[in-house]
């Protein structure tokens, strides 16, 4: 069709036609950019369509959404300001300093394109694309995990070795490429999806049966993956979500506490239950090496050579050379150098030592984001936000979380499903 007869079409249409059809455009750019983000089944189209496309979808889609609601660039601007604040001194550090950054700069980007969808469909307006955003992102996430499992009965170690380094995934895997297989960010954003299904099933009793299915089909695909962190994650906070339901606040800070000194005065016990985490039959080698460590933790043993010591020497690095370099960060010192740069094993420890008090805008978006989410849901619903949002800040803190598809479900699918689940908000 040629523009000429675009333009004739357009004249014959009435104008709230015109301006359906840009609404449809405009709904539809968002839910490319989200599959984008996602990395899930879109993973088989993104070789055929380029990244300058990609983006276009992305700046056409915003340049609409400041066209359509006048008010939008308002919120953008406020929203966001802290974390255009680091994104601008990333490009500045990255324009006239010798240092890699591009993974960041990367991360900082979709994160901005995430968190601009999530605001501008973010109201009492959009229930109905709301509804269909988490309705795509949930089936295209039990699409990937259903794909995982089969190539997992192939290969049991897929998952882990592709989110190793290029480098090591093709010495380990060969130059095949694989799609729609959940990766390292998709394992871990599914922990909180787990979350939000383990609070329903607390919350609601209504499709109670498919949720406990979903749950059980998902923790099955974590301990599949391997990923232990992951596991002892689920396990931790679905006990903390359970305790919360059925406990005011005066208890859940007593037993809190009672766990803690459990936890000191009891070592030797919590090493015991590990020893016996790792020889349940059926669980993968790697987890069971994972749990053998923990072990050694709680009993004291030197855990000399073992991974659990290399990461803790890693975060001990990236703390020295925050406190060696608070103000700028390692950023051009050749005498200290983050743990695993960039933000390979814990995130924040990461961006402290890399970037020192510059680090701390992207840490008020943070604080910002949780405060704009936990003030605009239902009420029966902030405790789950404290708890994902818990669980995202403690990952930072012990792995690395600064992946597109962990952004999506953390800044957009969560707070999405909980507002479009309830027409009337009490906030």
């Amino acid at each position: 069709m040629t523009e000429c007869q675009s333009r004739k079409i357009l004249k014959v249409l009435p104008h709230n036609a015109e301006l359906s059809i840009l609404w449809l455009m405009h709904k539809a750019l968002a839910l490319i950019v989200i599959a984008w983000m996602n990395y899930g089944f879109f993973t088989y189209a993104m070789p055929y369509v380029p990244n300058y496309v990609r983006y276009g979808c992305y700046f056409s889609w915003l340049g609409l959404a400041l066209t359509a609601n006048k008010r939008f660039l308002n919120t953008f601007v406020v929203r966001l300001w802290p974390l255009f604040l680091f994104y601008i001194y990333l490009i500045f550090i990255f324009l006239f300093i010798d240092s890699d950054l591009m993974l960041y700069i990367k991360s900082m980007t979709y994160l901005i394109m995430v968190y601009s969808i999530f605001l501008y469909y973010f109201n009492d307006k959009g229930k109905k694309f709301q509804k269909l955003l988490c309705a795509f992102l949930l089936l295209d996430c039990i699409a990937v995990g259903i794909n995982t499992y089969f190539k997992l009965q192939i290969n049991p170690m897929l998952v882990r070795y592709l989110s190793t380094g290029m480098e090591t995934r093709e010495r380990l895997l060969g130059s095949e490429v694989f799609y729609g297989v959940a990766n390292y960010g998709y394992s871990y954003a599914l922990v909180s999806i787990i979350l939000l299904l383990g609070f329903l099933f607390l919350s609601y009793r209504k499709g109670n049966l498919l949720i406990f299915l979903l749950i059980f089909a998902f923790t099955a695909l974590l301990f599949q993956a391997s990923y232990t962190i992951a596991i002892l994650f689920t396990f931790i906070f679905l006990t903390l979500l359970f305790v919360l339901k059925y406990s005011n606040k005066y208890t859940f800070v007593a037993i809190t506490l009672i766990g803690v000194m459990t936890l000191l005065i009891f070592q030797d016990m919590f090493a015991l239950i590990f020893y016996q985490l790792a020889d349940i039959k059926g669980i993968s080698d790697e987890v069971s090496i994972r749990f053998k460590e923990i072990a050694y933790f709680f009993s004291g043993i030197n855990m000399s050579g073992t991974d659990l010591n290399a990461r803790l020497n890693l975060y001990s690095q990236s703390m020295d050379a925050f406190a060696n370099n608070i103000l700028i960060g390692v950023i051009d010192s050749s005498a200290y150098s983050a743990g695993c740069s960039p933000g390979m094993h814990s995130s924040w420890l990461d961006l402290l030592a890399q970037f020192g008090l510059f680090s701390i805008p992207f840490f008020v978006f943070l604080f910002k984001a949780y405060k704009y989410c936990k003030n605009r849901v239902p009420k029966n619903f902030r405790p789950f936000v404290n708890v994902y949002w818990l669980y995202f800040i403690l990952l930072g803190f012990v792995n690395t979380l600064l992946f597109a598809n962990i952004f999506t479900i953390w800044f957009l699918f969560l707070p999405m499903v909980i507002k479009s689940l309830q027409p009337h908000t009490n906030t």
